[in-house]
């Protein structure tokens, strides 16, 4: 009997043995189980952090983009005004480039003619347009020429009244191509600022 229930009780402490380890194990498992889950949760998190620093790079990166955009934008500004000034400024009359003989003419009271040489003493062709503040008191002929580097050529100037009063020619000069054959649409293709612009006066002896 006293065997019997030594081996009773090695029999209730390898059941109990085996419980404690079961719950050991049990335990074991749970922790590897929120262990994970925690690793999970803490993955998910920094995938987040690196998802939103991604975003804030992107953003960064679009913020620069716009800050570069918007200096181009200002040069561009900064250019197109440095052009217009640059075209705004009008070319003076150079006698040494440009010559007009006389540079006034004077006429008696009653009709006649006169000659104007003009002379182009620039490297360039020029294109000629002769306008009069009275073309029924005086004609001019040509109206449009071409005049070549280095050379003169004169236009004619009729007074066809004896009015007596005061009037001017003027003459527009304007750059033009050496295969240019018609010196009349240049004037409207070439801005005016571009032009250059020779006042002739004429005085009438009373």
């Amino acid at each position: 009997e006293g065997e019997g229930s030594k081996k009773e009780k090695k029999e209730d402490e390898k059941k109990e043995g085996s419980k404690k380890e079961k719950k050991e194990e049990g335990s074991k498992k749970e922790k590897k189980e929120i262990e994970k889950k925690d690793g999970e949760k803490k993955e998910g998190e920094g995938e987040k952090k690196e998802g939103e620093g991604e975003k804030k790079d992107e953003k960064k990166e679009e913020g620069e983009k716009k800050d570069e955009e918007k200096k181009d934008g200002d040069n561009t500004k900064t250019k197109a005004t440095e052009i217009k000034t640059v075209e705004a400024k009008k070319p003076e009359g150079d006698a040494k480039t440009f010559a007009i003989d006389p540079v006034d003419v004077k006429w008696d009271k009653g009709k006649g003619e006169k000659m104007i040489k003009l002379t182009n003493n620039t490297a360039d062709r020029q294109a000629i347009k002769m306008k009069c503040s009275d073309n029924a008191l005086y004609r001019i002929t040509p109206v449009f020429l071409f005049v070549e580097p280095g050379k003169s050529i004169e236009v004619k100037v009729e007074r066809l009244a004896e009015t007596v009063k005061e009037d001017k020619a003027v003459c527009m000069v304007a750059k033009c191509a050496a295969t240019d054959t018609d010196p009349a649409p240049l004037f409207k293709s070439v801005p005016v600022e571009q032009q250059q612009k020779f006042t002739i006066p004429f005085t009438v002896a009373a």
